[in-house]
């Protein structure tokens, strides 16, 4: 079975890429500007290009593959209205022009941020409503895939952590200040979110995308809501510091994830406070 990855040196592709590669019978190929970058199996046909780049699109439509992941998004963490318009852009042509085959199967990353300002519980069904830049563009973006006319599938993750995220994101900053032994400054401390981690959100994506007749929208997350102060906290404590700062929990939105966990068998191994405290205690510990 030939199957085609973009983004896949990023952070929730490099982790895909590692499920893909333990299935049978794959062949293959992941698309990076930079795969010299990447420290994954060889044996995965590696391509440098540019899915801005019409020729190189084209010359991916001739391959003819099953199925295609597409989690590519160019810029991030920088959601600004002008690089989201880019790659609504970019992907509409890519998607479009990878589906010349009625037999292939899209598999595109969305995103929690979708759903906006919403609070409780979010089902796989729920209609996403955002005023964000970032969220408008993965919704219309989802309306796009839909119209195409083949099998897909349109995964929601909600809030990711783990290896190869973003130093400057939440949990990464939270440990280096910990092993700078610095007081941190949160500006969110009071949010509770859905965290989930990386490879939670790589096998969901690998298990179901070789599933038939499993298709729609999928969120993935954990069905906890665990509260940024709380983390801090508790991550502090492992080394017998103290987080000083104030909060007031409030409250988030969570995944119920109903056809991950009914129809694919499948459950986070990290969930909730002590799953992300499990996942980083090697980290921690390392610091001595």
């Amino acid at each position: 079975m030939k199957v085609l990855v973009t983004g896949a040196s990023g952070f929730i592709g490099n982790a895909l890429i590692k499920e893909l590669s333990e299935i049978p019978d794959l062949d293959i190929t992941a698309i990076s500007r930079n795969p010299k970058l990447t420290n994954i199996d060889t044996g995965i046909n590696w391509l440098s290009g540019d899915l801005n780049e019409s020729h190189f699109v084209d010359s991916l439509s001739g391959m003819d593959f099953d199925k295609v992941f597409h989690l590519a998004w160019q810029g991030l963490p920088d959601r600004s209205s002008d690089l989201c318009k880019l790659n609504l852009e970019i992907s509409k042509k890519f998607l479009l022009g990878i589906s010349n085959r009625k037999e292939v199967e899209l598999n595109v990353l969305g995103s929690c941020l979708e759903f906006g300002d919403a609070f409780g519980e979010i089902l796989d069904s729920t209609q996403p409503k955002s005023n964000d830049d970032f969220g408008q563009a993965k919704i219309e973006l989802n309306e796009f895939v839909k119209s195409i006319g083949v099998n897909y599938r349109w995964f929601r993750p909600f809030f990711v952590f783990g290896t190869g995220q973003n130093p400057r994101a939440l949990i990464p900053s939270i440990i280096e200040s910990i092993r700078q032994g610095q007081p941190i400054k949160i500006n969110s401390v009071d949010n509770s979110h859905d965290f989930i981690a990386v490879e939670d959100v790589a096998k969901a994506i690998s298990t179901t995308s070789m599933m038939k007749g499993v298709y729609g929208e999928i969120n993935i997350g954990t069905g906890e809501l665990t509260n940024v102060g709380e983390i801090a906290r508790t991550l502090y404590s492992t080394h017998g510091l103290k987080f000083d700062q104030n909060f007031n929990p409030s409250n988030g939105f969570y995944a119920e994830s109903k056809i991950l966990r009914s129809l694919c068998s499948w459950s986070p191994k990290y969930a909730g406070i002590e799953g992300i405290l499990q996942y980083y205690k090697m980290k921690l510990s390392s610091n001595g």
